[in-house]
């Protein structure tokens, strides 16, 4: 259901606004790169959860780096005999680096496990939707998030500025891993069974977080 929102809303952009959803290009072929990298993503995150809820979170991780080893190697065999397929199509290389081990990791959970389907009823159907249609929402909300200071830039400098920008923004995000890790641990470290977490407490707590980072960013603004 998300791939569908996602589906209709690119399909809407690229034929009333000329441009793809993602990349804002014009050229057909960037359009169908960008629907295989977004269907890649969405069937990685899904089917991480699927593997994760049978524990079976270390088989996952094997099929990711088998696959994604083989596909370098496989790009680099082919950076070396023909080069310009990687420079004249690097938009379909990033996508499928995505969307094949995402096929591979939904096709072999499917062999594996094989899930059983059942029928859907209205309610739960509207359920789906809706919750799809937040998740999509809130997914363009932060990819424009991301690229908001890159159409600033794009918009007074020239291009090779743009990337050198990019590029310095790239290696700060790096800053952002030790972060999430421990936002990862605190949460479970809150719940634990030792010492029960109300559900008041908790929320009050994801509150107070939210309050503490959007003072932080009106000093950041004011400072810079």
């Amino acid at each position: 259901i998300q791939l569908l929102f996602f589906y209709i809303i690119a399909i809407l952009a690229y034929l009333f606004l000329g441009q793809t959803l993602l990349g804002g290009s014009i050229d057909l072929r960037i359009f169908f790169a960008e629907v295989v990298y977004f269907t890649g993503l969405v069937l990685i995150d899904k089917f991480l959860s699927l593997y994760y809820s049978q524990h079976e979170a270390k088989l996952c991780n094997k099929i990711l780096s088998i696959v994604s080893s083989i596909l370098l190697i496989t790009v680099l065999i082919i950076w070396i005999v023909e080069p310009i397929l990687i420079t004249d199509h690097p938009i379909w290389i990033y996508g499928l680096f995505v969307f094949i081990p995402a096929f591979i990791l939904a096709f072999y959970f499917i062999i594996k496990f094989n899930p059983s389907y059942k029928n859907i009823s209205q309610e739960e159907m509207r359920s789906f939707s809706s919750f799809s249609a937040i998740v999509l929402i809130t997914n363009l909300i932060q990819f424009v998030a991301f690229r908001a200071d890159y159409w600033l830039i794009s918009i007074y400098y020239d291009h090779s500025t743009v990337g050198i920008y990019s590029q310095a923004s790239k290696f700060a995000q790096l800053l952002w891993v030790i972060p999430g890790v421990l936002a990862g641990l605190i949460v479970p470290a809150l719940k634990n069974n030792n010492q029960k977490l109300s559900d008041t407490k908790f929320v009050s707590l994801c509150r107070l977080s939210f309050y503490i980072h959007i003072i932080l960013t009106l000093l950041l603004i004011v400072t810079s």
